[in-house]
């Protein structure tokens, strides 16, 4: 299973820049190329909750069903209009009770969430590569979208648009 390629006609076969995908790995299986799932896009930007706890950006409408089984980390890739006026978070968790969705624990293993309170607003912010948790590796994963916050905010974060990666 994978994609695997023949090494050209004319490729050095060793000394290649280390990472790259060329003649030392060009023949390699191929199988977790990054994957993307857009889950929220709003053009004037979604002003997210300044209330305290865990909460579900735009209630059930941005979950998604993903097949997570040969999948091994997530990035959270995320432009954010206005920056929230203490600690908040964004953060991917997955049914633990699948398609009945009424139980829900945090998709990722040790990273906490993405900040909404720090960073430049106007751009994309990207978490990097971050592990998924081994229990959310399955098929079928159903994955909401949700804000961490600490204590009542006075400026709630405002979002534009939500992508996830898979590898």
């Amino acid at each position: 299973m994978g994609i695997r390629h023949p090494l050209p006609v004319g490729f050095p076969a060793s000394g290649t820049v280390p990472g790259k995908v060329g003649p030392d790995d060009y023949d390699r299986d191929h199988l977790h190329i990054p994957m993307e799932q857009l889950v929220l896009y709003v053009p004037g930007g979604l002003a997210l909750s300044t209330a305290s706890g865990t909460i579900e950006v735009s209630g059930y409408h941005n979950r998604v069903i993903c097949d997570l089984s040969q999948a091994s980390q997530i990035r959270i890739v995320a432009a954010v209009g206005t920056n929230a006026s203490a600690s908040s978070l964004l953060r991917v968790d997955y049914a633990t009770n699948g398609i009945t969705q009424s139980a829900w624990a945090t998709a990722l293993a040790t990273y906490t969430g993405m900040p909404l309170n720090t960073g430049t607003t106007g751009v994309l912010r990207d978490s990097g590569w971050v592990d998924l948790a081994a229990a959310a590796k399955i098929d079928n994963a159903v994955l909401r979208l949700v804000q961490v916050t600490a204590a009542t905010l006075t400026t709630a974060p405002n979002i534009r648009s939500v992508q996830y990666l898979f590898r």
